[in-house]
């Protein structure tokens, strides 16, 4: 413990992000730096623990803070990382476990620092492989969510892992379907219908013993479907039932959302166990009625792509324009404050050039 102090009940505190690692004294991880604390049953919970951070920390204090990450330039790592991490798990490769560990650490990074270009992502024009993507897309749901929630580290670890693999069972079937032009085989209905359980028992011969991760990818399907009560679930079982729903709405058309969130919760949630709970709100929140990555059509008739949620009022958030109103694109996006009357967001749309669009760029990622 020499490299190592004390932390005390005055060094947390209440809205702030913490400048460092927060240890047990068995020198286990409890909270990461950038964690901020929001509630009081979470001070409560860690009064039963003493609390320890590393000496350099201290030094370096809140300069320790997480470099910015410009998601869209690592999302093909991501996604080949991934590829490798299925192709390990179909081999029964015990070394999968600590890579599917470290790629959830790598997604909740972004998830807790750039939240905003890491939902445009979901959205984002891309050519990865369905299963790659559907895998992707649920991990970062599932991620923002126990990133709202201030979960701990390593169960927010389990809860990212787990909808990392959940479709290891089925992935190389899924690419096939979306492909065809015609409904499922029985066979492929089978591997559909069964792939929890399959997945669940391709972790465990890989080397996967943790519980809470392998109970959501057995559990979640069965939650959906009201197999499994909300009260016998774990939160991140619920997060990943709650993930799949909503993510069906990412394949259509990203426009015409609800204004409200009882109408929200009407369109995505209705006659499911999830209708009106607290984890269809918390995703909906996440998301807002303008989720960054969307286009928007203006008052002004210009397009424009929203860049970040608005922080005060969801109906605000912050805009670029892309397209004038006579069709012409902009060499330079133009930043538009939507509050503005010229500006404000008169509907949503598509846009048939994002392909040519620089979302490093349009995120300040590069000049």
């Amino acid at each position: 413990m020499n490299d190592r102090v004390r932390v005390t009940w005055d060094d947390l505190k209440f809205g702030e992000e913490l400048p460092w690692n927060v240890y047990d004294q068995n020198n286990k991880l409890l909270l990461s730096a950038g964690h901020t604390i929001s509630n009081q049953e979470t001070m409560e919970n860690l009064r039963q623990y003493v609390l320890y951070r590393n000496v350099i920390d201290r030094e370096h204090g809140r300069q320790n803070k997480q470099k910015t990450i410009n998601v869209f330039a690592e999302v093909d790592h991501y996604i080949d990382r991934l590829a490798h991490i299925f192709a390990d798990i179909d081999a029964a490769s015990p070394s999968c476990k600590e890579k599917i560990e470290r790629l959830a650490r790598d997604l909740l990074s972004m998830c807790r620092h750039e939240p905003d270009a890491t939902l445009a992502l979901l959205r984002a024009p891309n050519k990865f492989t369905y299963s790659s993507f559907y895998a992707l897309q649920r991990a970062i749901m599932c991620g923002m969510m126990a990133v709202q929630e201030n979960i701990y580290p390593d169960e927010e670890i389990e809860i990212v892992a787990a909808a990392l693999t959940v479709n290891v069972g089925m992935h190389q079937i899924q690419d096939e379907i979306r492909g065809q032009m015609r409904f499922p085989s029985d066979e492929q209905q089978y591997i559909l219908d069964q792939y929890p359980s399959k997945s669940h028992a391709m972790l465990v011969d890989a080397g996967v013993e943790n519980s809470h991760w392998l109970g959501i990818v057995r559990d979640h399907k069965a939650c959906s479907e009201g197999r499994v009560t909300l009260d016998e679930a774990s939160p991140g079982t619920i997060m990943l039932a709650v993930a799949n729903l909503y993510s069906e709405t990412l394949d259509s058309s990203a426009y015409n959302l609800p204004w409200s969130a009882d109408e929200a919760l009407d369109k995505y949630f209705a006659d499911t166990p999830f209708e009106n709970g607290h984890y269809a709100r918390l995703i909906l929140e996440i998301m807002t009625v303008y989720p960054p990555g969307i286009f928007v059509k203006l008052t002004n008739n210009e397009i424009a792509i929203v860049i970040q949620r608005g922080k005060q009022n969801p109906k605000l958030p912050i805009l670029k324009s892309i397209e004038g109103e006579n069709g012409h694109r902009y060499a330079s996006p133009l930043l538009r404050d939507c509050s503005v009357n010229d500006y404000t967001i008169n509907d949503f749309t598509d846009y048939d050039h994002k392909d040519m669009l620089n979302y490093s760029k349009l995120w300040g990622y590069v000049k």
